[in-house]
């Protein structure tokens, strides 16, 4: 090296470059002026044989072979004039003979939003994702991939890739101080259009740690390693609107393995059964940690081809999809949001509140800004990225309490002393708001299972806003009961009500998944076992003709004969009383809930036409019975529209829609009641038919023609009376004559 380069060269900073812990690597990397209308470029590739830059000298292109600084791939040039950005590097590599030509990356500045980086720290930037990570962008002319990651209390951070060959020592990315915001635009070239990378991350302990980018979709390369890869451009969806008032029937598969090749006929099936919504879990990488939900990744591309095109397809048939999405806690990988830039951006400093290490999972902060403004963007992009009709937050528990699940000492009481996590309480609420807003036909859920209450009140009512939440006591307290013995069954059937207690008290998802036996922990054999098959169809019936939305997971469906699932469904579908006031008081009655010898239940479903009642009868003992008397709500005909075990389903009885009269004969407090036959673990539905014109005149003809006689007998029996009387009198009289006789004639004696 020439001695005036010499002279020019600040050891202690390329010291800082070499060992890449230098935040500031553009003071001294590109292009710099200095005196004497000269222009000084520097660079740094480590292991590099050989540097030639090539610049614009006007219209001429000019070569310079650069001088070796530091033996690690230092290099340095002098040029006279001033050069500005229109320049690159021509590298060789030791042992490599090939020549690769780069733009210099810090010829650039990235550009930077003040404005921006408020609503993100205030954490109201519900588009986070498209400041931070990486994208394909343009500046001062030349395309390239703009990276930005937020990292406050690093001390350096480095791009890292195939691109550079995993050498933190190659792209040291650029802080700015006042944001904590660390950038870099990387010029591409031709053959540099992939872009997976990491961030290698050096923390003012001075440890160094790789991490994902928090704000990128996650690639697996081919050794199984994940890398962060870009994401998909992805347009604003219209949700489909879901009617309150209209059925609600959710097809749930627990995860994308669950979708079949086939998918578009699977698509189609689901359709033809009848239910009107489907739910996919595991858009987003999770796993599942006992109950809960642990996400590995909160923004990403749809997971495949596959899962797109069957949305599409579920869509196509007329079908609203459901995702389901974990905002609770993320993973504890050491590539995670985990002390991600050495301090505790996303979770809390204290590990009592930052950590659950039952679940190995962390716990948001979401009292920081920054925290909020990556959740609400992610639920953003979620809806956005699968088009979906509708949202299930996962383990709200979980987010409401700071005692979930954790031993004394484990957690810290909130400013008052309570376990309420209020903080979280303030997120899930704004979450709503936020995306009730953006997404006004959205439909929003919560699996909620600890008995918070209002979930699904308004916000306005105190609520927190959601439009349904899924029932986990429905499922536990019906699991418990069936798995008892049928002949023990009647000792336990005051817990077989208690869904009707408080089942107006929230709008609920009966829910038959996964997540709801996980929850209860019990029974979910039972679904899988041809034993339980009667069990099963009683299960699914009694769940359809129960008061909510319904929820069947989809290993349970197909466990089922096709044209039970179909017929109980179309009856769902099809009856008004089943959904018109599904969740108000009005739309269900208790005919008889206290046969716990029996284990039979009987109750009315209505809508607001009063001749559209339906009569549910339910059996949960193991045996049927015969001639059982049952109190009916309306003098009329009732009509036999559905039974569970009916033949067609593999049951044992051949139903035949019969006509059962009632009769003035009082059962269950009511004037009216009919005698039917009822089978053995069923639920039968009997429709109710008022009288014709015809049948009233003839029954009016009838009660006449028995008033007449009623008549005729009263009179009969007043002129029979009238006859014994005049007898009577008759024949007291002549006994008076007869005494009054003997007495005067023993007197003359």
């Amino acid at each position: 090296m020439d001695k005036k380069l010499y002279k020019l060269m600040d050891w202690a900073a390329i010291e800082g470059i070499v060992y890449a812990d230098d935040p500031h690597a553009d003071a001294i990397l590109g292009c710099h002026e200095i005196k004497g209308n000269q222009s000084l470029v520097q660079c740094f590739f480590p292991r590099a044989s050989k540097i030639t830059l090539c610049y614009k000298d006007g219209k001429n292109t000019k070569t310079v072979a650069m001088q070796l600084a530091d033996e690690e791939g230092f290099f340095a040039a002098l040029v006279p004039g001033k050069i500005g950005k229109d320049y690159s590097y021509k590298v060789t590599y030791e042992n490599d003979k090939n020549e690769y030509e780069f733009l210099d990356p810090y010829a650039f500045k990235a550009p930077e939003s003040e404005e921006v980086m408020k609503k993100f720290l205030a954490g109201s930037l519900y588009n986070a994702q498209d400041y931070f990570g990486a994208h394909k962008t343009v500046v001062d002319g030349t395309s390239g991939i703009l990276f930005r990651v937020y990292a406050p209390m690093a001390d350096c951070v480095s791009l890292i890739g195939d691109f550079d060959r995993y050498d933190s020592r190659s792209l040291p990315m650029i802080k700015n101080d006042e944001t904590g915001v660390f950038s870099l635009f990387i010029p591409t070239l031709k053959e540099k259009e992939k872009a997976e990378y990491m961030y290698e991350i050096r923390t003012s302990k001075g440890k160094v740690v790789r991490k994902l980018d928090p704000y990128a979709a996650t690639h697996v390369r081919k050794d199984g390693l994940h890398e962060s890869a870009l994401l998909k451009n992805v347009k604003k969806y219209a949700p489909v609107k879901t009617v309150e008032a209209e059925p609600f029937l959710l097809y749930t598969f627990d995860s994308v393995s669950e979708i079949p090749d086939d998918y578009e006929q699977k698509a189609k099936d689901i359709k033809e059964l009848g239910f009107t919504h489907v739910s996919v879990g595991n858009l987003l990488s999770e796993r599942m940690s006992h109950d809960v939900h642990v996400a590995k990744t909160f923004f990403d591309n749809p997971a495949s081809t596959k899962v797109k095109k069957f949305i599409d397809a579920l869509h196509k048939v007329g079908l609203k999809v459901i995702g389901v999405l974990a905002l609770s806690c993320f993973d504890l990988d050491s590539e995670s949001l985990t002390a991600f830039d050495g301090s505790c951006i996303y979770e809390h400093l204290d590990e009592r509140q930052g950590k659950h290490y039952k679940y190995l999972a962390g716990l948001f902060n979401y009292d920081r800004g920054e925290v909020k403004s990556f959740l609400l963007s992610a639920a953003l992009r979620y809806v956005n990225c699968f088009e979906l009709d509708g949202i299930r937050l996962a383990d709200t528990s979980f987010m409401l309490y700071l005692d979930y699940a954790k031993d004394a000492g484990m957690w810290i009481p909130n400013i008052y002393g309570g376990n309420e996590n209020l903080s979280a309480i303030a997120f899930i609420k704004e979450l709503n708001r936020m995306l009730k807003k953006e997404y006004p036909g959205l439909l929003l859920m919560t699996d909620e299972f600890s008995g918070w209450q209002n979930m699904t009140k308004s916000q306005d009512d105190d609520g927190f806003g959601f439009d349904l939440k899924w029932n986990h006591a429905y499922t536990s307290e019906l699991y418990k009961y069936l798995s008892l013995n049928p002949i023990n069954r009647s000792a336990h059937h005051h817990e077989l009500t208690m869904s009707y207690l408080y089942q107006q008290i929230e709008k609920f998802v009966l829910a038959i998944t996964q997540d709801a036996l996980t929850k209860c922990s019990t029974g979910e054999d039972q679904l899988f076992n041809s034993e339980y098959a009667d069990t099963n169809k009683l299960i699914y019936a009694y769940t359809m003709f129960h008061p909510g939305k319904k929820a069947f997971k989809n290993s349970f469906v197909s466990s089922l004969d096709s044209n039970f699932v179909k017929a109980t469904n179309s009856m769902y579908l099809e009856c008004a009383a089943l959904n018109q006031l599904d969740s108000q008081p009005e739309g269900f009655e208790w005919i008889n809930e206290i046969s716990a010898n029996e284990c039979v239940l009987t109750y009315t479903r209505k809508s607001v036409n009063p001749e559209e009642t339906l009569l549910v009868v339910v059996n949960m003992a193991g045996c049927g019975w015969e001639n059982y008397k049952i109190g009916v709500p309306m003098d009329g005909k009732y009509k036999t529209v559905y039974v569970s075990e009916n033949a067609k389903f593999g049951g044992l009885v051949n139903m035949k829609q019969t006509l059962v009269k009632c009769k003035k004969d009082e059962c269950d407090m009511r004037d009216y009641s009919i005698r039917i036959k009822i089978p053995a673990l069923s639920v039968s539905v009997y429709s109710f038919v008022p009288y014709t014109p015809e049948e009233l005149e003839a029954i009016r003809a009838k009660e006449e023609e028995k008033r007449l006689k009623e008549e005729e007998a009263r009179k009969k029996k007043e002129l029979l009376k009238k006859k014994k009387d005049k007898i009577k009198k008759t024949m007291k009289e002549k006994l008076a004559r007869e005494i009054a006789k003997a007495e005067e004639e023993i007197y003359r004696s």
